[in-house]
């Protein structure tokens, strides 16, 4: 098999080096299939996280959320090519990442986690994407056209990937869960979690729970 693209986003100074670190301890811990480790980053001239995984630049554009920069990760110009992986920095990964390696031509996405007050809400989460590269190119350079049209008319950019990637199909609920709408209530948590989501507050490194900030460590 063809080494896979895992990439992260790391921007501004919302999180410290160390939630890069952690994703990659975590991704060679339990995604057991060849790949290489990309950080989409204005940082690039940090040498802790060119030593963690491989640079590819963001262009200097000034999005009002950061988030928005997640969408280079599918333009031609990032140099990326083949199966992709995305993952947020705010997650805790507790078990076997391959089920979210794509095995088709499609773009696969979290079901945005209001599925809990309503199961058939039509939306989803990007903390956890897989996509062939080349089929979804037009993503970005549908976007870069006119960004600020997006970008104020839209919540962020997975209200953009769900509404235009073609052909997208939604992860298994209980592969990743909100931690807060779902881990801490036992909705749709059980041993096939494989990732939990810490969206909004708290972080992973404000946990309170030993168990939780361990895993999100690496240390067990």
């Amino acid at each position: 098999m063809n080494k896979i693209n895992v990439i992260c986003l790391y921007y501004g100074d919302a999180y410290s080096v160390e939630y890069v670190a952690n994703l990659s301890k975590a991704v060679a811990k339990f995604l057991t299939v060849p790949y290489q480790f990309y950080i989409m980053t204005d940082h690039c001239d940090d040498a802790a996280l060119q030593q963690i995984g491989t640079i590819i630049p963001l262009p200097k554009n000034n999005y009002k959320r950061a988030w928005w920069h997640k969408l280079y990760m599918f333009s031609a110009e990032s140099g990326l090519t083949g199966t992709c992986l995305y993952f947020d920095l705010d997650i805790i990964v507790q078990g076997d990442l391959d089920c979210f390696v794509v095995q088709d031509l499609n773009l696969h996405i979290i079901h945005d986690f209001n599925r809990v007050n309503h199961m058939n809400v039509d939306l989803s989460n990007s903390s956890i994407v897989s996509w062939p590269h080349e089929k979804y190119r037009y993503l970005y350079e549908q976007f870069i056209i006119d960004p600020s049209k997006y970008v104020h008319t839209m919540h962020g950019d997975q209200d953009f990937i769900h509404k235009f990637a073609i052909d997208k199909q939604w992860y298994k609920i209980e592969w990743a869960v909100s931690y807060r709408w779902e881990y801490l209530t036992g909705r749709n948590y059980g041993p096939k979690c494989r990732a939990i989501v810490l969206h909004g507050k708290p972080k992973p490194h404000q946990l309170e729970d030993t168990k939780l900030l361990a895993q999100w460590r690496q240390l067990d």
